[in-house]
């Protein structure tokens, strides 16, 4: 388990994201950072086919059509949330300190927490 997984875990546990079952909201400060092939991720072979058969080659692709993937051709649940959790850990991994990812974690409680039912 890595950092990203062990934090986001300790918060969901405590109830300071996703209260009564909603959906995690993350806030991407830093999207600039996110560029670079596709195969960075490490995606499965499933998930990386669907996103080039899609013409996402590269993360910033992803970046660009977040709110898309959902409904990208040939692409089921587990495709999509598999990308973008792969994502959200890729950009963790991006923040250079402390204070950055405390703003992470922040911003992702507040626009959580800050969602219509």
């Amino acid at each position: 388990m890595n950092n990203f997984q062990r934090d986001l875990e300790y918060l969901i546990d405590e109830g300071a994201i996703a209260p009564n079952g909603k959906n995690v909201r993350f806030v991407f400060r830093y999207p600039n950072r996110l560029k670079g092939e596709l195969g960075i991720l490490g995606l499965n072979d499933r998930s990386y086919n669907c996103c080039r058969r899609n013409k996402i080659n590269k993360i910033e692709d992803i970046t660009a059509r977040w709110n898309e993937l959902g409904r990208m051709r040939n692409a089921g649940q587990k495709t999509v949330k598999e990308v973008k959790n792969k994502y959200v850990q890729y950009y963790y991994s991006t923040l250079d300190n402390a204070e950055e990812r405390a703003e992470f974690w922040r911003d992702t409680i507040n626009g959580t927490i800050g969602m219509e039912d």
